[in-house]
C-alpha cells in the first residue's frame, strides 16, 4: 500500500480519522510506518502492536489537514513491512454509516469490494476477515489460513470462533504471549494452515 487519492469535494479543512489494527505480526516492531497528508508527516513511526497493546486490537489516529485541490492525498511511508489502514465493515442495518468506513451488508458484497480496493494497493495479496462470529462461521469454508489469538482461560460469552476442524487444518506456527498490562489472561497466538492433502 502507499497511499489513497480521497476526492473532498472542495478545498478547505478536513479531520481525519484513521482506524488501525495489527493482525499479522505478534510482536512490537514487527510493522512500523508513518502517515502523510498532502505532503505533511502526520503520523510518525507508528508501530499498531506496541501503541495498542496486542493483535487484532483497535486503534486510532486523528488529525487535522488542509486540502487545496479538492483531492485529499494520504501517503503511507514504509519503515518495516507495509502498511496496514484498510477496514471494511458488515452490518445489517442499512443506516448505519462511520466516518472512514465502508458499508457493506454481506459477505459476498465485502470480498467483492475488498478485492476491488486490491487491484488498486500495491503488495496486496490477501482478504483478512476481522468478525464477528456469524461472519467467521461464513468465511471459514473461503479461508487458507487463520490468524487465532486463543483466550488461555475460560470465559463466559455468546459470541465464539466456529470449531477449527484438525482434519482440515493444521498448525503452521505458534507463540505464548503473557499477559500484559492492560490484559486479563495469557493467549496463544496460532497460524493456521488449510491441509492441501484433505478433498
Amino acid at each position: 500500500m502507499s497511499g489513497y487519492r480521497i476526492p473532498v469535494g472542495c478545498a478547505g479543512t478536513y479531520h481525519v480519522r484513521m482506524r488501525f489494527a495489527e493482525t499479522t505480526i505478534a510482536h512490537a516492531g514487527g510493522r512500523v510506518f508513518g502517515v502523510s497528508a498532502e505532503g505533511t508527516q502526520k503520523v510518525r513511526k507508528l508501530d499498531v502492536f506496541a501503541a495498542s497493546g496486542g493483535l487484532n486490537r483497535a486503534l486510532t489516529r486523528s488529525f487535522d489537514v488542509t486540502v487545496k485541490d479538492r483531492v485529499l492525498n494520504l501517503t503511507f511511508n514504509r519503515i518495516v513491512e507495509d502498511p496496514m489502514v484498510s477496514a471494511i465493515v458488515v452490518t445489517r442495518d442499512k443506516a448505519w454509516r462511520a466516518e472512514g468506513v465502508e458499508v457493506v451488508h454481506s459477505l459476498d458484497e465485502a470480498i467483492r469490494l475488498a478485492k476491488a480496493r486490491g487491484r488498486c494497493m500495491a503488495g496486496a495479496d490477501e482478504i483478512c476477515i476481522i468478525g464477528g462470529g456469524e461472519i467467521y462461521a461464513q468465511a471459514l469454508p473461503l479461508a487458507d489460513r487463520l490468524h487465532v489469538t486463543h483466550v488461555l482461560a475460560a470465559v463466559d460469552g455468546d459470541a465464539h470462533f466456529p470449531p477449527i476442524d484438525p482434519d482440515l487444518w493444521r498448525i503452521g506456527r505458534s507463540q505464548d504471549v503473557p499477559a500484559g498490562e492492560k490484559d486479563s489472561h495469557a493467549t496463544r497466538y496460532s497460524v493456521y494452515e488449510r491441509r492441501r492433502d484433505v478433498h
